[in-house]
């Protein structure tokens, strides 16, 4: 019996570690899901102010 509960506390402190060790990556894909979301809307932001200051953007391939 000591040993079933034993066990089921380790088991419990893996699943628990785990979680954590999960809910951290999502926490850190999240801020770099933000920083791209914000970075893009820089982009978009210094693409309209060049083409409304310059009349617009030639592009030559």
């Amino acid at each position: 019996m000591v040993d079933s509960v034993s066990g089921l506390a380790s088991l419990a402190t893996r699943i628990s570690l785990q979680q954590t060790a999960l809910d951290a990556n999502v926490a850190v894909l999240n801020k770099i899901k933000d920083q791209q979301e914000a970075e893009g809307e820089a982009v978009v932001k210094l693409i309209e102010s060049t083409s409304a200051a310059e009349g617009g953007i030639d592009v030559y391939v």
